[in-house]
């Protein structure tokens, strides 16, 4: 059973194979690094449910304002922390590469955040047993947006693959023979 999305699809295959394989294989680029994307965002956050709950001791704190379109305004934690005797300094807040935890439009909300963490005060913080040196203090779950590209990038190269496999099918058929000699 054919839909009658896939009827079109085909038959615009047919029409322009050789572009519309083109095309398909920059999608499939494309759906790549929306892969890669989605990888970089969560592959942290997932290694990071395997991490270990320990104390740290607030070292200093600092506050910063973001350059680009939010201006939002940012707090800084730097920590010390030991783990098996050995002494770790980090200022990370969170495992995921990609968040804006410890930031806010509001400087006062975020001046606040930090007094509440004076240097001296002791902090949970969670930290990578095989290697202790990777800590942060939130340990970030996933998000919708992890699961939209997710499957945006399944969906483009799905849709991208399919295409292909259709655009070489007709590449591949035999021409019919010029008669007309």
């Amino acid at each position: 059973m054919k839909f009658k999305w896939q009827e079109k699809l085909l038959e615009e295959i047919g029409k322009a194979p050789h572009e519309t394989l083109l095309s398909s294989w920059l999608s499939l680029l494309l759906g790549l690094f929306i892969l890669g994307i989605a990888a970089l965002d969560s592959v942290p956050k997932l290694r990071a449910y395997h991490w270990v709950a320990g104390e740290a001791r607030v070292v200093s704190t600092d506050m910063y304002q973001r350059s680009g379109r939010s201006h939002s305004w940012c707090g800084r934690i730097r920590y010390a922390y030991l783990v098996d005797g050995r002494s770790y300094k980090s200022r990370e807040l969170t495992s995921s590469i990609i968040s804006d935890q410890g930031c806010h439009l509001d400087k006062a909300r975020v001046a606040a955040w930090l007094a509440a963490r004076p240097a001296g005060t002791s902090i949970r913080i969670f930290y990578d047993p095989a290697a202790p040196e990777r800590a942060a203090i939130v340990r970030e779950g996933l998000k919708w947006h992890d699961f939209l590209f997710w499957l945006m990038a399944i969906f483009v190269l799905a849709f991208s693959a399919y295409c292909i496999v259709h655009a070489r099918r007709v590449l591949r058929r035999p021409k019919p023979a010029n008669r007309d000699c």
